[in-house]
């Protein structure tokens, strides 16, 4: 009944210009497909762009995973988000 997203990656020149939304819909669509009830992601904090996209396409924020990300200086978080289907 899950779905989970591990990586979704847009190039720079594709950036800013729906792509990762199409992306992002089209895995939705997919894990309908497959009668997941739930479809599931992570991002960093400092992602506020993935983050934004992430909200407008019906993920809620649900937790977070503490020290997930290396990061430049140390370790960063994961924030956690789900979609029920």
């Amino acid at each position: 009944g899950q779905s989970h997203i591990l990586n979704l990656a847009v190039g720079k020149r594709c950036q800013k210009k729906g792509v990762g939304k199409q992306l992002l819909q089209h895995m939705v669509n997919i894990a309908r497909i497959k009668s997941a009830e739930v479809i599931m992601l992570e991002a960093r904090p400092s992602n506020t762009a993935a983050i934004r996209l992430y909200e407008s396409i019906g993920f809620n924020e649900i937790g977070r995973r503490k020290d997930y990300y290396p990061a430049e200086k140390g370790k960063e978080d994961a924030l956690m988000f789900a979609m029920q289907l």
